[in-house]
């Protein structure tokens, strides 16, 4: 592959933390492995994610692993000797006297005119520019006797990190790699490491927690989405069909043909879908209402005298509902996906059960055909949400 020649082109860059070379491939986008490392200690979450990256290297087809718990630029620490408290010197000091030597220090101001001048003392440039400077370096003591830097403060070079990421206030690193589809599953792999070499990590670091991210999460949470449309079809099918009789079990007819009929058959259907996602779209309506009725215009309405039911029917809702329409938006795109599930439940010759056909023949114009046509839709929805979300709410019209 171009990628790997590149990289072999490339060689080791001294110096270099990581290097990452990537080209576009096939198969499921985005990230393909991810593990999210949190804990306490950040010594402790290096080395577990070093651990974890090697592993990954190990595994063919796995290339661009790397982790986001970068080290800092150099830096240098100084720690006061064991006799410098006797000398009465505090670390504060050294630092206040290293300070001023380096960066300057302001000892006097001169007006000239309306304009106020400060007048910076500062060691020479020639004698600030390298670490060797610091062994000849004097400390003031409080007697303003001169000692020498070294008898007083001890110097180490040591590497900080550039920056912490924090998740859920606990500190996190991010594992991620990418995977050639020609050569490895990043599902397979993943599920082989989580039994093999995962536990073997967190036991060497008992401090660090792992959660899995990547494709195998969004495979586990479209497996479960899937599952939930399954479990919703099955029930009400035994339930309203087998049990109480209320719906037809079989013998689809669309509306065109016969009306009653049709409409009967796809109640269960229409019900199934819209379970699936009505939770979530009561939970965000009952927190923007909750969240408009403390506003001070609902309390003046009831001042008023207003009774509850014009309160809320004539001044909250109309502005709580704003927030919700986006959502629906969303769920309403989102329910194109699901009619795949649904379509072969209940056995309707649909969109749906197309894809799935056209999937299993490798029949690419059709699945293009349908690519486009839920992009398309999704635009629409999107396009009448906002325009209906903008007539309920005048804030925030242009």
């Amino acid at each position: 592959a171009i990628s790997r020649a590149w990289r072999a082109e490339i060689g080791d860059i001294p110096g270099a933390v990581a290097l990452s070379v990537q080209e576009p491939g096939l198969g499921p986008q985005g990230v393909a492995i991810e593990y999210r490392l949190s804990g306490s200690d950040l010594t402790e979450l290096a080395s577990a994610a070093r651990a974890l990256g090697a592993e990954l290297d190990s595994w063919q087809g796995v290339y661009n692993t790397y982790h986001d718990l970068r080290p800092g630029p150099p830096e240098l620490h100084l720690t006061l000797a064991p006799g410098a408290h006797q000398l009465g010197l505090t670390a504060e000091e050294v630092a206040g006297q290293l300070r001023a030597a380096y960066l300057g220090s302001v000892v006097s101001t001169v007006r000239i005119g309306a304009v106020e001048h400060e007048i910076v003392l500062e060691t020479r440039p020639s004698d600030r520019d390298a670490r060797d400077d610091l062994e000849e370096f004097t400390i003031t003591l409080p007697d303003d006797a001169q000692a020498p830097l070294s008898t007083v403060a001890t110097v180490s070079e040591r590497r900080g990190w550039s920056q912490i990421t924090h998740v859920d206030g606990k500190r996190t690193v991010t594992v991620q790699a990418s995977v050639d589809v020609r050569h490895g599953n990043a599902q397979a792999i993943t599920a082989a490491i989580a039994q093999e070499a995962l536990p073997a990590i967190l036991a060497a670091h008992p401090g660090v927690r792992v959660a899995p991210g990547g494709q195998a999460a969004a495979f586990a949470e479209t497996s479960a989405s899937i599952l939930r449309g399954f479990l919703i079809g099955l029930v009400g099918i035994y339930v309203f069909a087998l049990k109480l009789g209320w719906l037809p079990l079989v013998g689809y007819v669309s509306i065109s043909q016969d009306f009653s009929q049709g409409f009967f058959y796809i109640i269960l259907p229409v019900a199934t879908l819209l379970l699936h996602e009505i939770g979530v779209i009561l939970r965000m309506a009952r927190a923007s209402t909750l969240e408009v009725m403390q506003l001070d215009y609902i309390v003046h309405a009831r001042a008023k005298g207003l009774s509850e039911s014009a309160v809320m029917w004539r001044h909250a809702f109309k502005n709580a509902f704003g927030p919700t329409w986006t959502l629906i938006g969303i769920v309403l795109g989102n329910l194109l996906g699901g009619i795949a599930v649904i379509e072969t439940v209940f056995a309707i010759p649909g969109l749906g059960r197309l894809l799935v056909e056209a999937i299993f023949a490798r029949d690419y114009p059709v699945i293009q055909a349908f690519v486009l046509l839920v992009a398309t839709i999704y635009v629409l929805v999107f396009l009448v949400a906002d325009i209906v979300q903008a007539a309920l709410d005048p804030r925030i019209r242009v």
